[in-house]
């Protein structure tokens, strides 16, 4: 490949100190002298860098936008200066720049920043020549959701799926059962458990999705967080002066309100457990009483329970109730943590990836296999959630239409190993096999608002030096109020201990 750097630069000294930089690494360099210059040759190479000099005539951040506007989100712009004025930095940061670099110039700065740029390139071009070969299975384009909308295709979330089919099947074979089997019938349950973050409320939507329920409304409620003197009538509703502080009219209660459909009780070993033998009454045959009334009714809806915890383990401990776990759980459902389905993670990248940028942005095959190899010594705690969170936040900060694997590597959770940045030899073939740490103090490859952050710590800690640490003077200086100053410098210990 051939890449084309723009640099832009008055002084002829500096220009020759990045063209020697560049040089080695098959680089063609253009050099003009003049912004006015640059416009006119903007169009004739497809630039894959840019490096533009500040000058002093106050025009430097027109120039930055109307270059992002002729060349493009995707091109970097590294601006140099021989002064480096913090406020400067931050604002061309903050108005598209990709880095800024101060004179003299380093040879290892420009190669740095050069090289990765040359990455990202080799990334692209190694992606579409992999789609053409199928070297792997094409989890960026093909559907990732499978049966019951749940994603994934491991043995251990097929055999999920199958639990809720058969425990599905069985509902509605009841419902095939005469009118005064129906009448008498006590509400169909399910129990999900799992660790936080496995998906038990995803997975009770589809329940009701997929259900005889499906027409009424899915209600949900956190158990944990019923406070216990308003249990009762949250859940069941109450009459006028049923309690101090009643509705003046009849209240329904989520139980009611979920008539026809299906009520989750997320959490439901943490609901208050004066709850409990109520619970237990009304899943007896469906019936319930607002609080403050006499008459009983029936109400026809499906509930499901879901739990975090070893709720078997808790029910020997005393902590749970047998009789109630027994009536909830009908239909059990284990979700497997994520570390029990790794071969899932590419499916559920490329899910996520298409899901948060609304099928604009993709997941390259080199990140699919930096996220298997990451995952191999990874446990996930936070499972469906956590690598959730990740692909957001990479799309989020992603600079174009694909996410790479040196994009991902700095959204990935910290450990304390090495991960291969691409993969093995069948994925690279002659490139070099190259590794990133994910360490707590990296300077790996980040995005424009961890740089901008980066600077501005650095700013408050240079600025707090000059003043031997008066956090008031050091305020001044930078025309922010004291109280500010104190929260960023508490930002910056609570960064320091983290790490």
């Amino acid at each position: 490949m051939t890449f084309h750097a723009l640099v832009i630069e008055p002084d002829g000294v500096q220009c020759r100190a990045i063209r020697n930089a560049l040089l080695p690494d098959n680089w063609v360099v253009s050099e003009i002298g003049s912004p006015e210059e640059a416009m006119k040759l903007i169009d004739q190479h497809a630039w894959a860098i840019v490096f533009c000099d500040m000058g002093e005539s106050g025009k430097e951040l027109h120039l930055l936008r109307e270059l992002k506007m002729r060349i493009g989100d995707t091109v970097p712009i590294i601006m140099t200066a021989a002064r480096v004025n913090p406020q400067t930095v931050l604002e061309t940061m903050l108005n598209g720049a990709f880095d800024f670099i101060g004179k003299p110039y380093r040879e290892a700065e420009i190669r740095e920043r050069s090289r990765l740029v040359i990455e990202r390139l080799q990334a692209a071009e190694r992606e579409s020549h992999n789609r053409q070969q199928e070297v792997m299975p094409d989890f960026t384009s093909a559907p990732a959701v499978g049966q019951y909308e749940i994603v994934g295709k491991s043995e251990a979330i097929t055999k999920v799926t199958s639990e809720i089919a058969k425990a599905l099947r069985k509902d509605h074979d009841k419902a095939n059962a005469s009118t005064e089997s129906i009448r008498t019938q006590r509400p169909p349950t399910f129990f999900i458990t799992g660790e936080t973050g496995t998906g038990k409320e995803l997975v009770a939507r589809a329940i009701h999705r997929h259900s005889r329920y499906r027409a009424g409304s899915f209600v949900a409620i956190n158990c944990s967080n019923l406070p216990a003197e308003v249990a009762d009538a949250e859940l069941f509703g109450s009459t006028p002066g049923a309690f101090t502080g009643a509705a003046r009219e009849v209240r329904m209660g989520l139980w009611e309100s979920a008539a026809g459909g299906t009520l989750f009780l997320d959490e439901i070993t943490e609901a208050p457990r004066s709850l409990f033998p109520k619970l237990l009454r009304v899943l007896q045959d469906g019936r319930i009483k607002r609080l403050g009334a006499t008459q009983w009714f029936k109400v026809d809806l499906q509930i499901v329970a879901a739990s975090n915890k070893d709720v078997a383990a808790d029910v020997k401990r005393g902590h749970f109730r047998e009789d109630l776990y027994h009536r909830l759980s009908l239909h059990q459902i284990y979700l497997p943590p994520l570390r029990e389905r790794l071969e899932d993670v590419p499916l559920l990248a490329a899910h996520f990836a298409r899901f948060y940028s609304g099928g604009a942005v993709s997941i390259a095959r080199d990140a699919l296999h930096l996220l298997i190899d990451f995952s191999q010594g990874y446990e996930w705690r936070g499972n469906i959630r956590e690598i959730e969170n990740v692909i957001q936040r990479a799309i989020t900060q992603a600079t174009d239409s694909t996410v790479y694997a040196i994009d991902l590597a700095p959204h990935l959770p910290k450990k304390n190993i090495t991960v291969s940045l691409f993969s093995s030899k069948r994925e690279c073939g002659n490139i070099e096999d190259k590794r990133v740490a994910c360490m707590c103090n990296s300077n790996n490859h980040v995005g424009l608002e961890e740089r901008v952050r980066r600077f501005r710590n650095d700013v408050i800690k240079e600025t707090l030096a000059s003043h031997n640490n008066n956090r008031s003077r050091a305020a001044k200086t930078l025309q922010i109020s004291r109280s500010k100053m104190h929260r960023m410098v508490g930002e910056l210990e609570q960064e320091r201990e983290s790490c």
